[in-house]
């Protein structure tokens, strides 16, 4: 039975589990790719430490998170760049508009904290002590205001907005009992995708300027197990079942548009979209698609385990 005190990680497994189905097969891109960068990536794996191939810093960058690390590579390429070591258990990532990268470490005993990269940088810059259990985070592109997603574990879901991303943030009770996504859309709405009961999974907002969380009517019904998107015009909810669902927001909210079909998508666990591709993790795998096309897997990362969130970081001088 699943309840208010399973991890988002956790829960989005038991779901993948239950919805297993076989995958396409599609070439893989092993990591490290070259004979140079596996040395590399060899000799900072034995340090144990976190690490950062120098270019990283002027390519876009692809970062996934995995058990008690963060993979990151560039994009598209899809090349091993980088890991980000000392997390208990990071769930959530996204990124701000100077391509800086947010992660929700999930820690015990129902407690959080969000920590800070720059971009292609393998050291912290700053952290923010969350007073719940961090699973999710979305940055506003206008005002660069936080927005995590928390399970609070003895009540329900608590959406916590840090303006500018620092100091204390303005909370905000929702009826998510275990929120794993979040998104924000052009308009400053805060969405989260997550449990709102022991088996139902759904969507709250957070409708800009309002104070009070309330549920997204999405129509037709859809079950968002691997959380919410803003893809610039829609806000995109993932299935577990290998489909992407859209929806209006505004005038007619909570109406979809249709169904996008994602081969090999089945029981997939979180996804990110940038542009015209769509990122998706699935166990054991981080697959690509064309967005909004969806259709055949167009790359895959086999080399980060147990992958769960995933976001790209533009660099700075894009």
């Amino acid at each position: 039975m699943m309840n208010a005190r399973v991890s988002s990680r956790s829960a989005a497994g038991v779901l993948a589990a239950a919805l297993l189905a076989a995958c396409g097969s599609h070439s893989s891109i092993g990591v490290p790719g070259t004979m140079p960068q596996s040395h590399v990536f060899v000799t900072h794996a034995e340090r144990g430490g976190s690490w950062m191939l120098p270019e990283a810093k002027s390519e876009d960058l692809l970062y996934v998170s995995g058990p008690h690390k963060i993979y990151v590579f560039s994009y598209p390429a899809a090349k091993a760049v980088g890991t980000l070591t000392g997390l208990n258990n990071p769930q959530g990532i996204c990124s701000d508009r100077d391509g800086n990268v947010w992660i929700t470490d999930h820690l015990t005993r129902g407690r959080g904290k969000i920590v800070e990269f720059a971009h292609g940088g393998s050291t912290p810059i700053a952290h923010l002590a969350d007073p719940f259990a961090a699973t999710a985070c979305a940055v506003d592109p206008r005002t660069n205001n936080l927005a995590v997603a928390n399970d609070c574990y003895s009540c329900s879901g608590i959406l916590a907005i840090y303006p500018n991303s620092h100091g204390e943030p303005k909370l905000y009770a929702g009826p998510a009992q275990v929120p794993y996504s979040c998104a924000i859309d052009g308009a400053g709405d805060v969405f989260e995708a997550g449990f709102v009961g022991v088996y139902a999974v759904g969507v709250v907002w957070l409708p800009h300027g309002t104070s009070q969380l309330k549920y997204f009517n999405l129509r037709p019904k859809n079950y968002p197990h691997a959380g919410v998107q803003w893809d610039g015009r829609y806000l995109a909810a993932g299935s577990a079942v290998a489909r992407i669902h859209r929806y209006i927001v505004g005038k007619n909210s909570g109406r979809g548009i249709g169904a996008i079909i994602l081969d090999g998508g089945s029981h997939m666990l979180q996804f990110a979209i940038q542009e015209n591709t769509l990122i998706g993790t699935v166990p054991g795998k981080v697959l690509f698609w064309k967005y909004p096309a969806g259709g055949s897997v167009v790359r895959t990362i086999s080399s980060v385990k147990e992958p769960y969130g995933v976001a790209v970081s533009l660099a700075p001088s894009h």
